[in-house]
């Protein structure tokens, strides 16, 4: 994604930022290095008092859904509709249908999703990437059906672990993603056999990172001989 110049990329996340997500960071940096133009799309707002001080380095503009009272989704729908203009039939189609089958989650993640896509298309974003198969890359996949803008998730953990594939729309996405990353080869050999009808190529194996300058030995500092702790 990152050889064509400046591609626009939308990250939607559970919590931006968040002290424990280092990978979601480091590799919003590294994006941002190579060129991309990243906008954030998070779920909730921060709940944390701490935050690394690398969040300031991040050019990436934040969105946050949190303020999308379920309740009065007409009054805000109301205010984007004529941004999703050319996805208006599709919206209503995707939504008939899931009140059809009273799916309030999905109708929710629905609205959620029509207010992404119409940033997204004000903003020219071409792909939308999301961290976890759960709620993050519901929101994700659902922007792509309104929109038939391509999307991709990372799978870590409990996402996959603790849910089956048909929890949270899983199985879905995998079906429908553009691309799948995966943080372990465990992970990769755990989806392809519980989804084997999936195009196993499409499941990316990418390990978190680690900064190799900001986390090496001090060559000042005396260290006992294999003494790790």
């Amino acid at each position: 994604m990152i050889s064509r110049g400046a591609p626009k990329i939308g990250y939607i996340v559970k919590m931006y930022p968040r002290l424990s997500e280092t990978f979601i960071l480091n590799e919003i940096l590294q994006h941002e290095k190579f060129g991309a133009d990243i906008t954030i799309f998070s779920y909730k707002k921060p709940n944390e008092g701490h935050f690394h001080p690398q969040v300031a380095q991040v050019r990436a503009r934040v969105f946050y859904l949190e303020d999308l009272d379920p309740r009065k989704w007409p009054n805000w729908l109301g205010r984007i509709w004529n941004d999703i203009e050319p996805y208006q039939q599709r919206f209503l189609g995707l939504l008939g249908e899931a009140l059809s089958r009273q799916d309030t989650e999905r109708i929710e993640l629905l609205m959620a999703a029509a207010w992404v896509t119409a940033q997204a298309r004000q903003l020219g974003i071409e792909h939308f990437h999301a961290h976890f198969a759960s709620i993050p890359s519901s929101i994700a996949y659902l922007a792509s059906l309104i929109s038939g803008t391509p999307f991709s998730f990372t799978a870590h953990a409990k996402d996959i672990f603790v849910y089956n594939l048909d929890e949270h729309m899983i199985r879905e996405k995998l079906q429908a993603a553009r691309f799948i990353v995966t943080v372990t080869n465990y992970n990769y050999d755990y989806l392809i056999e519980r989804a084997p009808d999936i195009d196993f190529d499409k499941i990316k194996v990418i390990y978190n990172g680690v900064d190799l300058e900001k986390f090496k030995p001090d060559d000042t500092v005396y260290r006992r001989r294999n003494l790790i702790l």
